[in-house]
């Protein structure tokens, strides 16, 4: 699992970091032109292009990943990714790709293609590492750093030295504002790795001008972008970096330099966002493997004490988006959810809190607790804000994939192919490993989706900026929620004989984008994203949510649910979960069944749309709370599953109960077949290396909304 390590660093050196060159550029407005009967469009923009001949006031949808490995991430090229970054957007627009493994060099015996192009994407290689690589890779770039032992053994053995390279690292000290020293071969200061790594900063930011369409076709946007991968004690700390533009810094800001989260938000202040025309916003993921510290400041501060009015303001202006899912799990909510009251928070937990627990068998790791998940961090931000005046944990959410492949929005579940280099390690071989193509635990990620007038950068950072996002599991499923105050009038307000009545599933998703449904959530709410006006003085909020299947999907969707998360006067978190649309609703349960024999899933009156109204039934205008929604589709295989059956139906075995049973006559790469949680009873020993626990068969892909917020003291003067 070579992808889960960097960097696992804990000491720090008390250097400061060194200057970084600043590209200074003087602001650039462009008309970004007019729409309709010669509206005025809301922005200009930051950059030189044409005007979008496509442009919608109620705002669109665009499907994207912002969370793709190429080569040039290291983790990525020890397993035999050739993937360039501007392949990887080449990918994302429908080109065919070739995986490892190759035979004759430049052969491929897998490849790829994406069933229907992204609207946008951002490689974000790995900063972390890209010196050294250039270094010891490349001969007369410096013949000092490539002849030194460092990097001799690095090309002798670049898998066994990754782990070497990370552990080189570790202190006895968990974190200090500090610069970690690198490798003897960088240099004074690490300036020879530092200077090195601007060659392949210039190669990221080329390959995403030149993928990213400026001509008023708009056909496809690319962010210029990188992982920030802290991960001290192995925890969790990585980051996706985000600009607007091409205007960037002369270098990314790693973690070596900036060894911790605030100390990167410092960074992207002093080198792009108080530059001229520089704006850029972190996006977290995987909190799932954060051991609780992704919403803290230091492990060992459980109650927050360390934070700081300062600190929650620079939390809170550059961090407006959270990434709930990708292939290493979910991050919405622990396992059954608070005191076991939400079934559906089983959905693709990771087994291990750190990242690099399944290399000791599972024995340095624990279930992911409450504090690892987004659910309790939205809580959490209602007592901070109420303490600092500011809420740290403000987030909207997207999905992605962290695909180390170069493959960005490869999410099908009928066709993974793994995102960890082959997961099981077909990297180095000249042979297609006979197997699942991935590890068990992994899946094949989600996407983002961001609701915008139109597909171009400074729309779509808008969006993110506006929290007017959702994620999914990997299918298109299309979701947008509005909310406003009902006060028992339904003249002024959203009403469901208004926005739900005639709601129904298109191709082109009309219901959602220029229908009653987005006009009359404009005009008489807010979207998601966003704080609910000041409290009336009477009556409760009410949210109007709409969701329309994939349309390229089979699988109809199941209902809509309504999370709402507040806390009390103590600072005691609770949430609950409603049923708003579909099945739920008065007790009836929906009666879709998956075949485990064949995956051909019976889905009894499948949705294609659904749409609600709802009320809280329990506001109390007294007490702040959050609230987003989540769609359910129907059950279905789940891709470990899908393989196995495939796999079954070519040997002499009846069913997967009896190969179980006999592990040692089935070929090994499908051992894993029997973690599932339905045959594992009859697996010997029960137990596998790198996996602990067992798995579902079945799956229910979803999507999430971003959040809208209460603010009680916002309305004081109203209750």
């Amino acid at each position: 699992m070579l992808s889960l390590c960097l960097l696992v660093i804990v000491g720090c050196q008390g250097e400061s970091a060194p200057e970084i060159p600043i590209i200074l550029k003087d602001p650039v407005v462009v008309d970004s032109g007019v729409y309709g009967t010669g509206q005025q469009k809301r922005l200009e923009y930051s950059e030189e292009r044409a005007p979008c001949n496509i442009y919608n006031p109620l705002r669109d949808p665009f499907f994207g990943d912002t969370h793709v490995h190429s080569e040039r991430s290291l983790d990525a090229g020890i397993q035999d990714t050739r993937t360039s970054p501007a392949q990887s957007y080449e990918f994302a627009k429908g080109k065919t790709l070739g995986l490892q493994p190759w035979i004759d060099d430049d052969t491929a015996l897998r490849s790829a293609t994406i069933g229907r192009p992204l609207d946008f994407a951002m490689v974000s290689d790995h900063a972390e590492f890209f010196g050294e690589t250039v270094l010891c890779q490349t001969p007369g770039v410096d013949d000092e750093a490539y002849n030194s032992e460092k990097c001799s053994d690095f090309r002798a053995d670049p898998r066994g030295d990754f782990v070497n390279w990370n552990l080189k690292y570790l202190g006895n000290i968990f974190q200090n504002d500090g610069v970690l020293k690198r490798f003897d071969f960088c240099g004074e200061n690490g300036k020879k790795c530092l200077d090195a790594s601007e060659s392949v900063w210039e190669e990221m930011i080329s390959a995403a001008e030149h993928a990213y369409d400026k001509t008023d076709e708009c056909g496809f946007t690319a962010f210029v972008g990188y992982e920030y991968t802290g991960a001290p004690l192995s925890f969790n700390l990585h980051r996706n970096v985000v600009f607007k533009n091409a205007d960037v810094p002369g270098q990314p800001l790693g973690y070596m330099e900036y060894s911790k989260p605030e100390n990167l938000w410092k960074g992207l202040d002093k080198y792009c966002n108080e530059n001229t025309n520089c704006e850029s916003l972190t996006v977290p993921h995987n909190s799932n493997m954060s051991g609780d510290m992704m919403f803290r400041r230091d492990k060992y501060n459980i109650q927050r004490t360390d934070f700081t009015p300062d600190y929650v303001q620079l939390r809170n202006k550059y961090e407006p988006l959270l990434e709930i899912y990708q292939h290493k799990g979910d991050s919405e909510c622990q396992r059954g959810g608070k005191n076991g009251a939400d079934e559906f928070c089983g959905f693709e937990k990771f087994p291990f809190n750190n990242l690099i627990a399944d290399r000791f068998n599972g024995f340095l790791t624990g279930e992911p607790g409450e504090q690892s998940f987004l659910r309790y961090a939205l809580a959490e931000g209602l007592n901070q804000e109420n303490i600092h005046g500011t809420n740290p944990f403000k987030y909207g959410v997207v999905g992605s994939t962290d695909t180390h492949l170069g493959t960005p929005g490869l999410v099908d579940e009928a066709e993974y192919l793994g995102h960890g280099g082959a997961g099981a390690d077909n990297g180095g071989s000249t042979e297609v490993a006979i197997g699942l193509t991935d590890l068990i635990s992994f899946g094949p990620g989600g996407l983002a989706v961001l609701w915008a007038e139109e597909n171009s950068r400074d729309y779509l950072f808008d969006a993110m900026q506006r929290k007017e996002t959702h994620a999914t599991s990997g299918p298109r499923i299309l979701v947008r929620m509005f909310a406003g105050w009902s006060d028992g009038e339904e003249s002024g307000e959203l009403t469901e004989q208004t926005l739900c009545d005639g709601f129904a599933f298109d191709i082109t998703g009309e219901a959602l984008r220029i229908g009653a449904f987005p006009s009359e959530g404009d005009r008489y709410g807010v979207p998601m994203g966003s704080d609910l006006p000041a409290y009336p003085g009477s009556g409760s909020p009410v949210f109007a949510v709409a969701a329309l299947r994939d349309r390229d999907s089979s699988q109809g969707l199941q209902r809509i649910q309504m999370v709402k998360t507040w806390v009390d006067e103590t600072g005691e978190n609770f949430e609950q979960v409603f049923d708003v649309a579909g099945a739920g609703l008065n007790g009836v349960e929906s009666s879709a069944v998956v075949d485990l024999n064949t995956c051909v899933a019976s889905q009894p009156n499948k949705k294609e749309a659904l749409c609600s109204v709802w009320k809280d039934p329990s506001f109390n205008a007294s007490q702040d709370a959050v609230y987003y929604a989540r769609v359910l589709e129907n059950p279905s295989c789940r891709w470990a599953w899908r393989q196995c059956v495939a796999y079954i139906n070519t040997t002499s075995f009846s069913d997967m109960r009896e190969a179980c049973a006999h592990p040692s006559q089935m070929d090994a790469g499908f051992n894993q077949c029997c973690l599932h949680e339905h045959v594992a009873d009859v697996f010997p020993g029960n137990t596998m290396k790198t996996q602990i626990g067992i798995y579902p068969a079945t799956t229910q892909e979803r999507a999430w909304t971003s959040s809208i917020w209460y603010n009680a003291i916002s309305s004081e003067g109203s209750l």
